[in-house]
């Protein structure tokens, strides 16, 4: 038996078929069931209930799946450590929102560069929800997310900021001199929505449904530079965070009466050991200014 073998042999279960771990895994087909049929020659098993369908763990399959699974991950807790006590820093692969990616973290990566000058960072814009599964599946080691999302059986957390939604749109929009806006009053506007994996769109539809009310969505986009051209070119309305607004000055941001808040923070995978090059940027995201304190 070898690590790749049972690498091999978890994927298929995970990705259920030999074909689509084979393209996760970027071997050929081949390269699977010679894996799988190596282990189960070794160790005398049948793991798979072999039918036309889909791919079936039988009962020892799902014994061995189940014990495979923990001694990969104590064979990369096992690597992380050594690479810790060797002295080397593991790269941090980090998730954050697409609406946040050109405000706050460009000056959190050079200032954290400058404190941690031997840590590689890697940024990957994802909205909470994508993120947050992204995490579980150890494609990401930290997120920054909206912790209402969040899974506290399955997650490490840190609290960072709270932030709220305003609307943004157009000085020339009918909206753009009131002193507040409900959602009803939204609701009636073209709206701009940002993608379905976002905590925007989640927290903003939500409160829609639980009113019974059915938006006027347009489109939805991952880009903030889409939003505000269609916002500034069709008179439509969006929802951004009022933090994000000190940096777009061309668009008007209107108080969402009632207030609909967030709490903002960091999320890591529970059961995993985390690397000190983690633990590091857990440490200095918990004590940066990322949220401008409201007065």
């Amino acid at each position: 038996m070898n690590f790749n073998q049972l690498e091999y042999f978890c994927t298929a279960v995970e990705c259920g078929s030999i074909t689509k771990a084979a393209k996760k895994l970027f071997v050929t087909q081949p390269a699977i069931s010679g894996a799988i049929r190596e282990l189960e020659k070794e160790f005398s098993v049948t793991l798979f209930s072999h039918t036309r369908s889909k791919l079936s763990l039988s009962a020892d399959g799902e014994r061995f799946y189940e014990r495979a699974v923990r001694l990969l991950r104590e064979v990369e807790t096992a690597k992380m450590q050594l690479h810790d006590l060797g002295g080397s820093r593991q790269p941090v692969s980090v998730g954050i929102p697409p609406l946040w990616g050109t405000t706050f973290f460009p000056d959190l990566l050079h200032d954290f560069n400058e404190k941690y000058p031997d840590i590689r960072l890697t940024f990957y814009e994802y909205g909470s929800a994508r993120a947050a599964a992204l995490v579980q599946e150890e494609e990401l080691d930290v997120a920054l997310v909206n912790l209402s999302l969040s899974d506290p059986d399955k997650f490490h957390s840190v609290f960072i900021g709270r932030d709220h939604f305003v609307a943004g749109v157009d000085p020339a929009h009918p909206l753009a001199k009131q002193e507040s806006v409900t959602l009803e009053e939204l609701a009636t506007q073209p709206l701009v929505m940002y993608n379905t994996d976002s905590v925007q769109n989640h927290s903003i539809r939500s409160r829609f449904d639980r009113m019974g009310i059915v938006p006027n969505i347009l489109i939805y986009t991952s880009q903030i530079y889409t939003m505000k051209s269609m916002i500034h070119n069709n008179t439509c309305a969006s929802f951004f965070y009022a933090s994000l607004l000190q940096d777009h000055p061309d668009i008007v941001g209107i108080p969402i009466e009632p207030r609909i808040e967030q709490k903002v923070g960091l999320i890591w995978r529970k059961g995993k050991y985390t690397a000190s090059s983690t633990e590091a940027f857990i440490s200095f995201v918990r004590d940066y200014p990322l949220f401008p304190e409201e007065p």
